[in-house]
């Protein structure tokens, strides 16, 4: 059974339903109510329920939305005097006014939602859309300036990218997990995988920085990489302009994910000057869609020196290099 409380306010009062509305330490048990067809209010009314003693004393109560004007049962636009010209007709100063001979409509303006009576600013979410860009294996999270991308546990790259983080058993030849671990914690890129991209090419480095001390720099390099097989074995070499530095490697591996990124695991031996060294590099990068490589990173230790070594860094101690304009340009 529905009742109906009478109204002293001009709002129309009626039942509701036990599951839409609780207050207090009760809940509104009587049916139909607020569920259905509004409770009997209007469209542009609230339906809300007053609790009594008992559940038999409960009501309901419908008020009619702000900008709206009746009893509750009937609601109709307020129309102001002057209308449109007069306040805004009443609506939100982010919405946009319009009028007929009968009322005042308000709609909100676009990058904000409402009534048109009241306007709130849409919050866009980058990562709504297309996980923000992040890899489809990552979590996107955004501040008001930039979107931040983590790989889900199980997986590693830069977010962007992610890869299953199984390492190859193969790398293992060139790298022990200390070293691996050391290179992740000072966050230079690894990527793993079966699925490397081709790199044969040669790549001018006209900006390398040292990682870890940042006024080092380093003059005109080459790195060129050839012989790339199904395998994942490659060639690599390095030398500067001036032909004052060079290393090629005994042997390499090359591993990726995607088709886009790598990482070259290698042993090579070098000469700087008047000292000859054995070396393990690691090489990591992005090639481009014209062929370039991006965020090219390089670090190594020397396991073994010879001659005049003074100015290297110690046997054992791991360097890290960068292109600091982000790309090593393919030349050849």
């Amino acid at each position: 059974m529905t009742r109906f409380h009478a109204s002293l306010t001009g709002f129309a009062l009626l039942a509701l339903s036990a599951c839409t509305v609780t207050t207090g330490s009760g809940v509104c048990g009587v049916t139909p109510g607020c569920e259905v067809n509004n409770g009997g209010c209007d469209i542009n009314a609230t339906c809300g329920c007053v609790l009594g003693q008992s559940s038999l004393d409960d009501y309901l109560t419908c008020e009619c939305n702000h900008g709206f004007e009746g009893n509750g049962f009937s609601c109709a636009p307020v129309v102001l005097p002057g209308g449109c010209d007069v306040d805004n007709g009443g609506c939100d100063f982010n919405a946009l006014c319009t009028e007929d001979e009968d009322a005042v409509w308000c709609d909100c303006v676009e990058g904000f939602e409402g009534d048109g009576f009241t306007c709130t600013p849409i919050t866009f979410s980058a990562c709504a859309t297309d996980n923000g860009g992040c890899d489809v294996n990552a979590l996107c999270s955004e501040d008001e300036e930039y979107v931040y991308c983590d790989c889900d546990v199980g997986f590693a790259g830069s977010g962007w990218y992610c890869e299953p983080a199984t390492f190859p058993e193969a790398a293992y030849d060139f790298i022990d997990d200390d070293t691996l671990n050391e290179l992740e914690d000072l966050e230079v890129p690894i990527h793993y995988g079966d699925n490397p991209p081709d790199v044969t090419g040669t790549y001018f480095l006209d900006s390398l920085m040292d990682w870890l001390y940042v006024d080092i720099t380093y003059d005109n390099y080459y790195v060129a990489f050839s012989e790339q097989n199904a395998a994942g074995m490659i060639n690599v070499c390095t030398y500067s302009e001036d032909s004052t530095d060079s290393s090629c490697t005994v042997a390499a591996y090359i591993t990726g994910w995607g088709d886009e990124c790598f990482t070259i695991f290698a042993n090579l031996a070098g000469r700087v000057d008047a000292c000859e060294y054995d070396a393990t590099s690691v090489y990591s990068g992005c090639v481009t869609e014209d062929g370039d490589v991006a965020d090219y990173f390089e670090a190594f230790y020397d396991r073994d020196q010879q001659g005049q070594c003074d100015d290297l860094a110690a046997i054992g101690e791991l360097s890290i290099i960068y292109e600091d304009d982000g790309v090593a340009e393919w030349t050849e």
